[in-house]
Order: C-alpha cells, then sequence, then structure tokens
C-alpha cells in the first residue's frame, strides 16, 4: 500500500472495502409467513381498500411461495475493510453486518448498505487512530 500521513484525525492510509454476503444459515421469514396468515386485516388497518389488501396478500402468498422453492434466500451482508497499520502490516476488519436481507434485493438498496456498512468500518478505523485517505471503489464479492 501507499504513503500514510499524519493528520489531527488520524492516520490516513489507502483502504479497500470489499461486500460479501453469505447464506443465512437460520432465516426469519415469519414476517411473511404472518403477512400471508393475517394480511389482508393487517393492510385493511393500515389503510388499504379491501381489494388493494387482497392485492397485497396475493403478493406475499406468491413471494413465500417462491421463497420455499428456493427461488430467493436470506442472506447476511457484511464489509471488509483492508489497510496498513503504522507498522506496515495489512489489517482487516469486519463490519457488524446486516441479516435478512433478500438475495434479489435491489442494487439501490444493496449500495446503501455498503455505504453504512463502510461507514461502520470507517467508524471502528477511526477509534484505532486511522482514517481512508484516497478511497477505492467498494469490491462486490456478489
Amino acid at each position: 500500500m501507499a504513503k500514510q500521513d499524519w493528520s489531527p484525525r488520524g492516520l490516513k492510509t489507502n483502504c479497500i472495502i470489499e461486500m460479501h454476503q453469505e447464506a443465512e444459515s437460520d432465516p426469519d421469514v415469519s414476517w411473511l409467513e404472518y403477512l400471508v396468515k393475517e394480511g389482508e386485516q393487517v393492510y385493511i388497518k393500515d389503510g388499504a381498500s379491501p381489494a388493494q389488501a387482497r392485492r397485497y396478500a396475493r403478493r406475499d402468498r406468491k413471494r413465500l411461495e417462491a421463497y420455499r422453492r428456493g427461488e430467493w434466500s436470506m442472506m447476511y451482508v457484511y464489509a471488509i475493510i483492508e489497510f496498513e497499520d503504522r507498522l506496515g502490516e495489512t489489517v482487516k476488519l469486519q463490519s457488524g453486518g446486516l441479516g435478512n436481507v433478500e438475495s434479489d434485493a435491489s442494487k439501490p438498496y444493496l449500495k446503501d448498505i455498503a455505504k453504512n456498512e463502510a461507514a461502520d468500518l470507517e467508524r471502528q478505523m477511526a477509534l484505532r487512530g486511522y482514517r481512508c485517505g484516497k478511497k477505492q471503489p467498494i469490491r462486490w464479492y456478489f
């Protein structure tokens, strides 16, 4: 990695941030099962018309059926940051991550998760007296 510079906000170093995902070992889809069972009443309570509530409940049933067929799954998404410390050794930190992310989640949602996970890592670095210098694009491993 490149040269490090000291500033009052911490030692500035080059950083590489990677986004990873793993299949949830014990995913929680109880929220979807609940909506399939009680959905129409829940949606009506939330202000939907009976026709809208039926449409939403149908959508939820199809979504749960697709999950059970293995068309999508729940993922655990996390980031890893790599940087060089004062001794020139490579340090890797992992963010807290976010579970129960649907495997077919939209790109904007995944980018939002990446932004939050990267911020978590930068806070962890700051606690150790470091900060990212020139930021590299996030590397996606999914």
